[in-house]
């Protein structure tokens, strides 16, 4: 096939997510979004066990790592009904060290959360995964948005793509995260979807318990979705090196509840 040379005369548009490493954390940026596609973080004990319970938690910031015009604005979420929700937990990274603490806070590392969740279930949730770094020698995880259809019956349809935005920045709909841990040759592995609002009941095909939903409020079995599923409503393969034919079920070795 021959190619128009006089296609790249100009040059082609440029659609860049913006990958940032960090001491403890990795966070790749969407622009367009202006929230993260998703972080990934590494814990263990030894890291978890140095926290200094004197660190001042600082402001949230933007990032300089990206363009100004591709931003998230801090101002956008004064008054709109949502909180700054870390993707990486600041709890997570206060051993570090104050410079590793405020990275936590860079508004690259920020979505939109309702404050439903963002104060309840998914404050319980990230305790209850740093409570697994002193049952494992490694735990890793994945946090991120999806941006999930949501059943339209007003109009007759079957799903309506609808999300609120704010100043810019897209609201996600729900929030994943996937939970990794190694314990001596053995991996354990979970994935866990939560509604970003206060009805927790609203779950996703993409989120579906494998079994049965259970009633209790502190259960995570009702968040639990198939690493497939999840995968798919993403657009992202999660931990692609992993053999995925060693991993054992999480919740089958440790309680999944908080």
């Amino acid at each position: 096939m021959k190619i128009d040379e006089r296609l790249y005369k100009f040059g082609l548009p440029q659609t860049i997510n913006d990958l940032l490493p960090r001491e403890h954390h990795v966070v790749l940026y969407n622009r367009a979004t202006r929230v993260p596609h998703w972080v990934l973080e590494r814990m263990d004990l030894e890291h978890m066990d140095m926290a200094d319970k004197e660190l001042k938690r600082p402001p949230f910031r933007d990032d300089p790592a990206i363009p100004a015009l591709f931003r998230a604005d801090m101002g956008a979420y004064v008054k709109s009904g949502y909180d700054r929700g870390h993707l990486a937990a600041a709890a997570n990274h206060r051993a570090s060290g104050a410079a590793t603490y405020d990275e936590t806070f860079l508004m690259s590392n920020v979505a939109p959360q309702h404050p439903y969740l963002n104060r309840k279930a998914w404050r319980h949730f990230e305790a209850y995964v740093r409570d697994l770094v002193g049952l494992f020698d490694d735990v890793c995880c994945v946090t991120g948005p999806l941006y999930v259809p949501r059943p339209d019956q007003a109009n007759g349809a079957a799903a309506a793509a609808t999300t609120d935005l704010i100043g810019g920045i897209i609201v996600p709909t729900h929030f994943y995260k996937v939970v990794l841990c190694v314990k001596d040759d053995n991996i354990f592995l979970e994935s866990f979807v939560f509604p970003n609002g206060p009805d927790q009941t609203h779950l996703h095909s993409a989120s579906k318990a494998n079994g049965k939903r259970s009633n209790s409020k502190t259960a995570l079995e009702q968040y639990r979705c198939s690493i497939t599923d999840l995968e798919r409503a993403a657009g992202t393969v999660f931990f692609p090196k992993l053999n995925r034919r060693r991993v054992l079920p999480l919740c089958l070795h440790v309680p999944c509840q908080f």
